[in-house]
């Protein structure tokens, strides 16, 4: 995503250089440099990101199942706001990886391979469900979930270095602890 303006800012760097080459040979031209140094990041930092990615996607496609499956209106209602919150970070977090030249995971989707997350037997399990017994379930997988990404971003409010990172996991820290405290109220 980010390397078409990396391109751009390399081409008019280069630009820039040519036509400073063409002013008065008198004058000396400096370099040109609009973009910053890049904010430092360690391994905490990707790790969080690479998870994050995969956590937030698995939650977002079980979110999905609720418009077709679930019972409670506020529950779909609740399971769609998660979708529209969620997203978003989905792609911050990836585009922090890129900027450290990692790759996002390709599709990590309802991959369970990870620890903190739902199992392919609770995917299982819920895909048969509909209507209450849907959204009782939902609900505590969802919970459960969403206990996972908090401790996932725990790790990198602990140790991470990049301001950038820690931000995203403080801001996403906050909405999963409303969002257990929402599927709670609504008593499903």
């Amino acid at each position: 995503m980010l390397r078409t303006p990396r391109r751009f800012a390399v081409a008019i760097a280069a630009l820039a250089s040519v036509l400073a080459g063409c002013s008065d040979p008198g004058v000396e031209a400096s370099p040109v440099s609009s973009a910053q140094p890049p904010a430092p990041f360690d391994q905490t930092d990707v790790a969080f990101a690479a998870e994050l990615v995969a956590q937030l996607q698995q939650g977002v496609d079980l979110a999905a199942s609720a418009d077709s499956r679930a019972a409670n209106a506020e529950l779909k209602a609740w399971a769609k706001r998660f979708v529209d919150t969620h997203e978003p970070e989905i792609a911050q977090a990836s585009e922090l990886l890129e900027s450290w030249g990692q790759q996002p995971p390709e599709d990590p989707g309802l991959d369970s391979n990870r620890p903190a997350k739902v199992t392919d037997a609770e995917i299982g399990a819920l895909a048969a469900l509909s209507g209450p017994e849907y959204d009782k379930r939902f609900a505590e997988l969802m919970i459960g979930h969403h206990e996972g990404v908090i401790d996932t971003v725990a790790k990198e409010n602990g140790t991470g270095k990049n301001p950038r990172a820690r931000e995203l996991a403080g801001k996403i820290a906050q909405s999963q602890q409303n969002e257990v405290a929402e599927l709670k109220k609504l008593g499903v």
